[in-house]
């Protein structure tokens, strides 16, 4: 239904708004709707007065409002309603959250829909709905934006005023409002069931009787439980939470409702005597150590958010391609897009079941990971939750584990205020599958845990694969366990012997130290070769061992090197073996000379200059030299014995590329280098957060 007003309905002092910019570069709510308001309104002015445009709203009812956004930009929107009417939106008047929270952001040409519920203690009569569009304001949003040329101000958006109806109560009027203390949880149980009722008629309100009843993710819906109420009448907007004496067995895992109602024949307006709450109890694992591959499905993983791309299988994209080298046959990952980029504006994630940490003493994370994002703005972090997901706390900083976090900071996760350093993510490049691992003691003995992986893109970014995990753990370290980490020798070049060393690196990984064990190593599936290390391997140190034994890598070409250790307590056998191939590398013989950039430009050079090729002409000739792009050109032609000198630019807007690149192809790059080939890096970056490479 809509309401035409008279004009002094639409005289209240309300403050004033101002802007910098406003509308003058398409930032504006195209369009808005709620019950009878239904105006597309374009990009009109800083402050719209709309307040000609009204509906009635009941107190108690539950409503939705659309917000269609601009298809210009990404913009953030907050909206209040003034329900006691006393010219001022508070915090709790925002029908979107509270605090931080209190907006909700739309990528360009999107829209978003909002369910809220009318206080029952909204004054009757006619009040204010105030929406507020910014283009990445400061969070809180504020309702009273006021330009002044400060840190705080908006400089782009508008502000649209609307008016809301709300109804005068009758004598007998009941409304139930909430089911308190229904949140989701780990592992629940029976819970005591309380409705909070309102009487919001002008009469006492007695001799009622009050119900709930549970839909069961397993058993389906439930019978009511239904309780008379014995009390006092209640007087005129009295409120009272009442417990019933039969509590709910919630001991199933999985997605509940339970609704609340009112049952009272004087009832003058039944519309608003129930309530609802929906809530998961989620699955508990107190079993450790916890090891998920994903190959028999999510294991209770599950991936939401805004704009989420979050899928799991194989992964297959332009470079996030295959599973991690220690599960080749894997064919489960979680990915943000399988096949192809991620999202723009994304704020997703993948959340783990609840873990009980209550038998942990000294608790790890450790995981398989590939990143592939734009540099600085986008990234991923790990992050814990005690209390069911309510709120979050990222886990470690930059280097505080292995391969944790990239060295730059990321600015779709923010900064700290005091330092201006924007926090950690894992952003940039990873160059393939990592394995990163992270102390998590400080969660030790804590009976409800929960971990996500949580990915943030930017408006303008994109145009990458982004995030892959996988083999995730979670447990205390074991009493007994060890494996090689590393082959030491021989590596890589041009010139191997025919008595080359074997080195590998030991690491004890577990509580106890440990000696007098073997270590093995088979070449190219030939005869085992196995040795004793004599000394002691203390608890979470490494140290190297020297096969007595030699080989023959003379002849070139690849050989390949499989190493394990063999202990007998041994309780962890995945991370024993290391495979590794190594080269015996032939010379440089050509004379092929290639300038590698990015087509970012569509061909030009970095600044648009060409002063880099007339260099290239200069020293090799004209047309005596190939020009290549990271994103095409053939990587194992160009590094062969062919090739003697290659320049890889990152100058300007390429310096990512060169970065993903350099990740990307390093072992091809450094053997070529090994054998004779002749690389020249020149970068002068103009985006990013500073070269960072293998």
């Amino acid at each position: 239904m809509l309401f035409l007003l008279a004009a002094n309905t639409a005289s209240a002092q309300y403050c004033d708004v101002s802007y910098g910019l406003g509308t003058s570069d398409g930032d504006y709510c195209d369009r808005f709707v709620l019950e009878g308001i239904d105006n597309t309104s374009g990009a009109g002015a800083v402050y719209n007065d709309y307040t000609a445009f009204s509906t009635l709203l009941n107190p108690g009812l539950t409503y939705e409002f659309t917000i269609y956004n601009t298809p210009e930009w990404t913009e953030y929107y907050a909206v209040w309603v003034d329900w006691n009417q006393n010219e001022t939106f508070e915090d709790d008047e925002n029908l979107i959250g509270l605090g931080i929270d209190n907006y909700v952001d739309i990528i360009a040409g999107g829209n978003a829909t909002i369910s809220f519920t009318v206080p029952v203690t909204a004054l009757p009569g006619t009040t204010r709905l105030r929406l507020v569009c910014a283009y990445f304001p400061d969070v809180p949003m504020i309702a009273c934006p006021d330009y002044d040329g400060g840190d705080l101000d908006y400089y782009y958006g508008e502000v649209e005023d609307y008016s809301i109806v709300i109804p005068a109560s009758g004598p007998y009027d009941l409304a139930a409002v909430d089911l308190p203390g229904l949140v989701s949880g780990c592992g629940l149980g029976l819970q005591d069931i309380t409705l909070e009722i309102v009487n919001v008629g002008t009469d006492p309100a007695g001799g009622f009787s009050l119900s709930y009843q549970v839909t069961d993710p397993v058993l389906g819906v439930l019978p009511a439980v239904t309780e008379d109420y014995t009390g006092a009448d209640l007087a005129s907007f009295e409120s009272l939470s009442y417990t019933f004496a039969t509590p709910a067995d919630l001991s199933n895992s999985g997605d509940y409702t339970i609704d609340g109602w009112i049952t009272w024949d004087l009832d003058g307006l039944d519309a608003n005597n129930n309530t609802n709450e929906s809530f998961t109890s989620i699955p508990s694992i107190s079993s450790f150590p916890y090891t998920e591959n994903f190959e028999g499905g999510s294991g209770g993983w599950t991936s939401g958010g805004v704009n989420s791309s979050w899928e799991l299988g194989y992964p297959s994209a332009s470079i996030i391609d295959g599973p991690p080298p220690g599960t080749p046959s894997s064919e489960n990952s979680w990915a943000t897009g399988l096949y192809d980029f991620y999202n723009l504006s994304e704020d997703s994630w993948v959340l783990s079941p609840c873990f009980d940490f209550s038998s942990l003493v000294v608790p790890y994370v450790k995981f398989d990971i590939w990143w592939e994002v734009y540099e600085f703005w986008d990234g991923a972090r790990l992050e814990y939750s005690l209390d069911a997901g309510t709120t979050w706390q990222p886990i470690g900083d930059i280097g505080t584990g292995d391969n944790w976090y990239a060295s730059g900071g990321c600015y779709s996760f923010g900064f700290d205020p005091f330092t201006g350093i924007y926090y950690p993510a894992w952003e940039g490049s990873g160059g393939g599958w990592k394995t990163a691992e992270h102390d998590l003691s400080f969660l030790a003995g804590e009976p409800q845990v929960q971990l996500r992986m949580h990915f943030k893109s930017y408006v303008f970014s994109g145009f990458q694969d982004g995030i892959a995990f996988d083999n995730f753990f979670v447990g205390d370290p074991y009493n007994n366990d060890i494996g090689v980490t590393a082959l030491v020798d021989p590596s890589s070049g041009p010139s191997l012997g025919s008595t080359e060393t074997v080195t590998v690196q030991l690491e004890n990984f577990g509580l106890f130290d440990q000696s007098g064990f073997d270590v093995a190593y088979q070449l190219d599936g030939g005869t085992v070769v196995t040795e004793t290390f004599a000394g002691t391997l203390p608890a979470g140190e490494t140290a190297e061992f020297t096969f007595s034994t030699t080989e023959d890598l003379s002849a070139d070409g690849d050989y390949t090197f499989v190493a394990w250790t063999e202990l007998g307590t041994d309780e962890d056998l995945s991370n024993d073996t290391l495979t590794q191939v190594v080269s015996n590398l032939e010379p440089i013989t050509g004379t092929d000379a290639y300038y590698i950039y990015s087509n970012v430009y569509g061909g030009p050079e970095p600044w648009f200059t060409t002063s880099s090729s007339e260099s290239m002409d200069a020293v090799f000739g004209v047309d005596e030299w190939t020009l290549g792009f990271f994103e095409t050109i053939d990587v194992d032609a160009v590094f062969s014995t062919a090739t003697c000198f290659v320049w890889l630019e990152g100058g300007d807007a390429m310096a990512n590329e060169l970065e993903t690149f350099l990740n990307s192809n390093y072992v091809a790059i450094q053997n070529w280098v090994a054998s004779g080939g002749h690389l020249f890096l020149n970068s002068a970056p103009n985006e990013g957060d500073g070269m960072d490479y293998y």
